[in-house]
């Protein structure tokens, strides 16, 4: 461990250096560097952290769903196929349809080969970012439900591994 004062000296000597080109820190910048509790900076264009796993902060980005492409082979008079990222599941369109979309319409919405089967034609762009935006959600819950289960699971294989007195493969 440093000794105590070291944080407030390398302050100064960041605010007399400017090593974020010609400004100076601002009192909210050298009030990280001086909290020892708080290890991040951040300034326009930089960001350092340490200790945050990158992983908890990047998953919740990445699970969009997103409505890519109208696929004309599963269209017709009656119905719109739209493709998604990542492919729809039937698990994800049940929780946005129990969730997320307005009542009643439900019995509008399947899925089929990974895509997104809207029992409707002309539907503007308006309402599919809505879809979107629902099955985005519903994403997200199936997620972290998936996550406790599996969680669950190691917890109870473990168990059954403690109790037997051999070790969990």
């Amino acid at each position: 461990m440093p000794p105590k004062g070291t944080k407030h000296r390398q302050a100064r000597v960041l605010a007399r250096k400017r090593p974020y080109g010609d400004r100076a820190l601002t009192y909210a910048e050298l009030g990280v560097l001086l909290n020892p509790r708080f290890n991040a900076l951040a300034l326009p264009g930089l960001a350092i952290m340490s200790g945050v796993s990158t992983k908890s902060l990047a998953t919740d980005r990445l699970k969009v769903m997103e409505i890519t492409k109208m696929v004309a082979s599963h269209c017709d008079d009656t119905c719109t196929a739209f493709r998604t990222e990542p492919p729809l599941t039937k698990e994800v369109l049940d929780c946005a349809v129990t969730n997320f979309f307005p009542a009643g319409l439900g019995d509008m919405f399947s899925t089929k080969d990974g895509l997104l089967i809207v029992a409707r034609v002309g539907i503007p762009i308006s309402t599919i970012e809505d879809y979107a935006r629902y099955l985005t959600n519903a994403e997200k819950i199936v997620g972290k439900q998936r996550e406790t289960d599996e969680k669950k699971r190691q917890d109870r294989l473990q168990a059954r591994a403690d109790e037997s007195g051999l070790p969990l493969e």
